[in-house]
């Protein structure tokens, strides 16, 4: 997740995004990172809530190593206190206060920020409309809300239909994803923070690996794995991690639990990076959930609950490249049928690009349920024609809005490839209507 500048839009997003990652669920509280302006600026996940509910704020600029408070229309919601950079994130609970227009404001020491908010009445699903959205980017912010000059139209070629056709199957949740077996019947092996190879278990190429609690990260040095009904803390590497090169190629990785429930992992994903089919597992508690590159089908898992931290940029899904030279697995990428959560109003929930290489195969995103991120779809724009992906399928895709009013917080999609590289049909809001392939869309 490191491109070169100038020629790479997520080197570009990633610097324009830095001053609103690191949501977490409590306050007070204090993170690293630095300041990216001057002026204190004070953020909100939604500009909308009834009394009771919770919503992310996130405070950038404001003295550092200091306290103050968080108000709404003058009545108390927080305490605050920032990092030495000065910022402060978290999720606060609205009070309970009168429906209406008011404004939330931080004060630390003699520096204030607000931001104007709309208190619903319970059970109101959207805002009203006359009230404009605080979650865009202010456009003194690096140009992460438009695509590059050089970028296609924010239109399709193709018309968006109002008939979508649903996903196929029941949306991937607590009860149909992860291990089937009792969890008192799991063998615990495996150190944290450390690689577990498979040959370690004894098993040798088109062997299962099965039953088991892996305490760290599962390395597949062997091809053709069957990997199901586990529960696997520290991820999984298929290729590239933990030194296996492409020996993991051919791996089918299903009906699996992956992730720690008793902390986060950060600068890490889940699942990566080629040549693996992963269905059914619940996947939960990384950075990042899928690096889904060359030759992998990823579908109906539940991706959900990412890692935050105060320079994290989370993606539920990504793809970096899918010719993968390297290690010699290169093919189409499907990304199906999931339900795929990015809670964080950075990054997105399917961000597609080529910063490690080209995308010279087909990627197919269908069906999934989509929900979160800044933008929740990054569809892989480049700058140099030459690594603009070349088939980008996004078809009947559920947009949701169970974390922001666009289902990301700035809009549902942006940088598409050019015009003839992709396709654009049947994708819908969750509440009904067409979605159209544009940042602007709601």
């Amino acid at each position: 997740m490191t491109p070169r500048l100038p020629f790479s839009p997520r080197r570009i997003r990633l610097l324009a995004l830095l001053a609103l990652a690191g949501l977490v669920p409590i306050l007070p509280i204090s993170f690293g990172g630095a300041n990216e302006t001057r002026t204190p600026r004070l953020m909100v996940g939604r500009d909308y809530a009834a009394a009771g509910q919770r919503v992310f704020v996130r405070g950038v600029a404001f003295p550092g190593g200091a306290r103050g408070t968080l108000d709404l229309g003058g009545v108390p919601v927080a305490a605050l206190e920032t990092n030495p950079a000065g910022a402060f994130s978290g999720s606060v609970r609205i009070p309970s206060v009168a429906p209406g227009v008011t404004v939330l404001r931080a004060r630390v020491e003699r520096a204030t920020a607000t931001v104007p908010f709309t208190v619903v009445p319970p059970g109101t699903a959207e805002p009203p409309a006359t009230v404009p959205p605080t979650t865009a980017p202010p456009t003194t912010q690096p140009p992460n809300t438009q695509p590059p000059t050089t970028s296609p139209p924010t239109t399709s070629p193709q018309t968006p239909t109002t008939t979508a056709a649903p996903p196929v199957g029941a949306k991937p949740g607590p009860t149909n994803t992860g291990f089937r077996v009792p969890e008192s019947s799991l063998r615990v092996v495996g150190t944290p923070g450390r690689c577990l190879f498979a040959s370690e278990l004894g098993v040798s190429d088109g062997g299962t690996i099965s039953g088991y609690r892996i305490r760290g990260k599962l390395a597949l040095n062997r091809r053709n794995l069957r990997v199901v009904d586990n529960w696997i803390e520290e991820g999984v590497a298929a290729s590239l991690q933990c030194g296996v090169g492409g020996a993991g190629v051919g791996a089918v990785i299903e009906y699996n639990e992956i992730g720690p429930r008793d902390r986060t992992i950060v600068n890490a994903n889940a699942i990566g990076d080629g040549g693996f089919t992963a269905r059914y597992n619940n996947i939960h508690s990384f950075e990042d959930g899928c690096r889904c590159n060359g030759n992998v089908v990823f579908e109906r898992n539940w991706v959900h609950d990412l890692a935050g931290c105060a320079t994290c940029h989370n993606d539920a899904v990504q793809l970096t490249d899918n010719g993968g030279p390297d290690v010699g697995w290169g093919g189409p990428t499907y990304i199906r049928f999931n339900a795929l959560e990015n809670r964080f109003n950075q990054t997105g929930v399917v961000t597609l690009g080529a910063d490690t290489g080209p995308v010279r195969y087909p990627v197919i995103v269908e069906g999934n349920w989509i929900a979160g991120g800044g933008y929740a779809l990054y569809g892989g724009y480049s700058p140099n024609p030459a690594n603009d992906p070349i088939d980008v399928r996004i078809l009947n895709n559920i947009w949701e809005r169970t974390f922001y009013r666009c289902s990301g917080a700035y809009g549902p999609v942006i940088y598409l490839p050019r015009p003839g590289h992709y396709t654009w049909s049947g994708n819908r809001w969750a509440t009904g209507g067409a979605v159209p392939p544009s940042p602007n869309a709601c």
